[in-house]
């Protein structure tokens, strides 16, 4: 104890009386090294919590009971057997040395003697064995199930390591450790230059500890994407790209939608990381509930959440999570809406299932069995056929009667397809199947076709709106008219309102000239090449009619109706009109990754999560549930539009829903990508780096716009550089509030566009670009607030420790020499004084 630290105690108890007691204790406990101590101790714990799994931590029950086991037969009976001993050796007046022979040795050979028997009887009862379950293990299952899991990732705190140092008891305890160490500094230590290395140590750890604080309120992470010149317009990226003046936060999820006007984004606080919540929210009747029940289970999972998604409401709007998916593949379901949307909105569907009139033993069998089943959605196109194998279905609701017509035209026996002509100026019509190559005179009207060639599945995907995912078999047919140029006129069996007409010639950027079918002729595509049904309800009655097609036969039915059987229209197949649903949408449903099959690169990433919405209308009895997929970068149109998804509202409005992060914009400054080069260790070789060309520019002109090279190990720091434009002293300035503010940010590599580099490659290879190039870079993106704070603190006590431990004994010694030295001269003055 230290006299300053009397002086003040003292003072604390002649001062600090009465109403002002408690100030103090509080004074005292934190000017304590206990509590220090403790703060320390707090901290080692809360470091083992966060890196240590709950499953090794939930053993330490099972191993006290291992070891108090084998103390209580070993420890234990050797401790009263050196009593005894001892005790004996006393009445025997045995002397010192042989007294303590006998007791400690039978204290060794006791306990000896029990551990081996502990280790022989009891501990082969006690070990448990895993692939039995025998043996003692408290806990067993939880041990099991988290043996990898730390306390981080269970279902009470899903946090990123980052969020957990960041999490308020960390901080708690630091703070009051500094408030502890400042304290007991100025209260304990004199401030005498001989203290300098202990007061340089208390200094650099109270600045670690206020660094570390700082750093944990302020420091960000994430990355941004930047487009090359051109990338939008699908061009090898040339030249300056798009700026971007935001990016994305590593961490924080956000909620983004729009009504109409712009994009707009909301933090989603308390959204789980690595476990699953409600998987079946917003399931319903399902098409595979009605065919397949036995086949539709429910998920394990954590529970129900209710996370509301803070927002000022004015678009009369609120959002909920209520399901979470933290790795998982979307998959698509037909689910019935009940009560239907309105009539103008509605998705009737029709459940039609194939019947097999085959026994097992190969004989007729008159009832048949459903071998297989169909969901039509005849409003549709792209879910109102189904194709499998040889054989088609189609279900429409108020198909084209001419299309209608043409299905039942009579083709020659055997015939793999026809076409239907109409010359309508002629007043012509006629069935043909031209042979393939042939010119074919379409009668006398002075037209000519030529067969092309067939194709089961068009040779480009359908980008027509409204048929996007659909596919048909389709015809290219060369048309020759009286007058004007030939054509090529592409015609789709199931769509024939979507076929298109090619001509010679192409247009400024290269692409063939398409235009509508030409009015003057119509060509109708009838494709018998496998087994084809095709059914049509009347939209007014519900009666269905159907024609079933081969390449030998054509059978016509009427007048069937839901519930209804197509009895055996070609032998031993037959098709029941089940149910249907007046209204029907597609929804998205989490089926999740089995942890053996995850990447652990994107465990608790979101990358691969998805989650429930739940969106409520404030001014209507309204709400809906929708799943929604990650998406990394929503500005990226292209991305979000694969993840978006939308819903109707009440109102009549459309909203769009992405599951996304947190976009923070940039302090007064934007960059955009200039260029970008891969280098190798050698020509061709594997990379070496990966440099970006960027330019930095102000959004406010507080500075003049620069370029920088960033690479792996150089990234660009902006928005401050030092620059030979401003002085030595602003530049100085400049440097020290840029190392301590939270808004100076760090760009470096983190990804590049690697197909496209090689796409190009190919293209310099072939002589049609000059060098090869990247649509885009992505930056990881970070702040560092406080380190050199931090790094300043360190160094305080790396020169402060050597000062207490080595220069201030000697010090110390010095000061006492020169002390004994005085004193011993004083003395030699006394003995040679004579008195007067």
């Amino acid at each position: 104890m230290s006299a300053k630290w009397r002086r003040v105690q003292a003072w604390d108890k002649e001062h600090l009386t009465g109403a002002l007691t408690p100030v103090r204790l509080v004074l005292h406990a934190l000017s304590s090294i206990t509590l220090a101590l403790f703060m320390l101790i707090g901290v080692a714990l809360y470091a083992v919590l966060a890196s240590v799994p709950v499953g090794l931590l939930a053993l330490i029950p099972t191993w006290i009971i291992y070891i108090a086991s084998m103390l209580a037969v070993s420890v234990v009976p050797g401790g009263i057997c050196a009593l005894i001993s001892r005790k004996i050796a006393a009445q025997k007046s045995m002397g010192r040395a042989p007294s303590f022979l006998f007791s400690t040795g039978s204290l060794v050979v006791i306990t000896a003697a029990g551990v081996v028997f502990w280790t022989d009887f009891i501990w082969p009862a006690l070990r448990y064995e895993q692939s039995t379950g025998e043996g003692l293990r408290l806990f067993a299952g939880f041990v099991e199930a988290n043996a990898s899991t730390t306390i981080r990732r269970l279902p009470l705190f899903e946090m990123t390591e980052l969020e957990f140092y960041a999490w308020w008891p960390m901080r708690v305890m630091l703070m009051i450790f500094t408030i502890n160490l400042i304290i007991a500094t100025i209260r304990r230590i004199e401030f005498r230059f001989v203290n300098l290395g202990v007061l340089t140590v208390h200094t650099g750890i109270v600045l670690i500890a206020v660094g570390s604080i700082y750093y944990q309120m302020f420091k960000q992470e994430g990355d941004t994407l930047l487009l090359a010149g051109g990338a939008m317009q699908g061009h090898a990226g040339t030249g300056a790209g798009p700026a971007q003046a935001a990016f994305y936060d590593r961490e924080d999820p956000a909620l983004w939608f729009h009504t109409g006007m712009d994009w707009q984004q909301r933090r989603i606080t308390g959204l789980p990381r690595y476990n699953d919540y409600n998987l079946d929210v917003g399931r319903g009747e399902t098409v595979q509930s009605l065919v397949s029940p036995e086949l539709v289970h429910r998920h394990e999972d954590n529970g129900a959440i209710g996370i509301s998604i803070p927002g000022d409401n004015s678009d009369g709007l609120e959002f909920r999570v209520v399901g979470f998916a933290s790795y998982a593949e979307p998959e698509t379901f037909w689910q019935r809406v009940d009560p239907p949307r309105p009539a103008g909105r509605r998705q009737p569907l029709q459940i039609v299932y194939l019947v097999n009139h085959i026994s097992e033993s190969g004989e007729h069998d008159e009832e048949g069995r459903r071998a297989f089943w169909f969901a039509f959605a005849p409003n549709d196109p792209a879910h109102g056929m189904r194709d499998i194998t040889d054989i088609g279905v189609e279900y429409a609701r108020g198909m084209d009667p001419v299309r209608w017509r043409d299905l039942g035209e009579e083709l020659p026996r055997g015939a793999p397809f026809g076409f239907v002509i109409e010359i309508p100026e002629a007043d012509y019509r006629s069935v043909m199947t031209p042979p393939t190559g042939v010119r074919t005179p379409v009668g006398d009207t002075g037209w000519h076709v030529t067969l092309q060639q067939i194709a089961e599945e068009p040779p480009f995907p359908i980008v027509t709106p409204g048929y996007e995912g659909a596919t048909s078999s389709v015809a290219f047919v060369q048309v020759e008219p009286p007058e004007g140029d030939p054509f090529v006129r592409w015609v789709y069996h199931r769509f024939p309102e979507i076929s298109q007409d090619l001509r010679e010639g192409a247009t400024d950027d290269g692409m063939p000239l398409r235009s509508d079918p030409d009015q003057r002729i119509r060509v109708g595509f009838i494709d018998a090449s496998k087994f084809q049904v095709y059914f049509n309800e009347d939209p007014q009655t519900g009666e269905v009619s159907s024609i079933v097609r081969t390449s030998m036969t054509l059978v016509k039915n009427e007048g069937l109706k839901a519930g209804d059987r197509l009895k055996e229209p070609v032998p031993r197949l037959s098709f029941d009109l089940a149910d249907r649903w007046v209204d029907a949408k597609q929804a998205e449903l989490p089926e999740p990754v089995p942890a053996d099959a995850q990447d652990g690169n994107f465990v608790g990433t979101y990358d691969r999560a998805m989650i429930a919405v739940e969106v409520s209308h404030l001014s209507a009895d309204w709400k809906e549930v929708v799943w929604l997929p990650f998406c990394k970068f929503t500005d990226v149109t292209s991305l979000r539009t694969a993840s978006q998804r939308s819903l109707s509202l009440p109102d009549g409005r459309q909203i769009s829903l992405v599951f996304g992060r947190v976009q923070h914009r940039l302090p007064g400054f934007q960059i955009r990508m200039l260029d970008f080069e891969m280098l190798s260790y050698d020509h061709r070789g594997s990379p070496r780096d990966y440099q970006s060309l960027l330019r930095v520019e102000p959004t406010g002109g507080q500075f003049e716009p620069y370029d920088h090279i960033t690479r792996l190990n150089a990234p660009l720091k902006a928005p401050f550089q030092w620059s030979s434009r401003r002085g030595y002293m602003s530049n100085l300035v400049g440097a020290i509030a840029s190392h301590l503010s939270p808004t100076q940010y760090k760009f470096s590599q983190a990804g590049w566009d690697r197909a496209g580099w090689e796409q190009s490659q190919q293209l310099v290879d072939q002589g049609l670009l000059e060098r090869p190039r990247a649509n885009f870079t992505i930056l990881g993106v970070g702040n560092n607030p406080g380190i050199h704070i931090i790094a300043l603190g360190g160094v305080l006590m790396g020169v402060g420790t050597p000062w207490a431990f080595y220069i201030k004994p000697w010090l110390v010694r010095r000061q006492k020499r020169k002390i004994q030295q005085q004193l011993a001269d004083n003395a030699s003055d006394s003995e040679g004084t004579v008195p007067a």
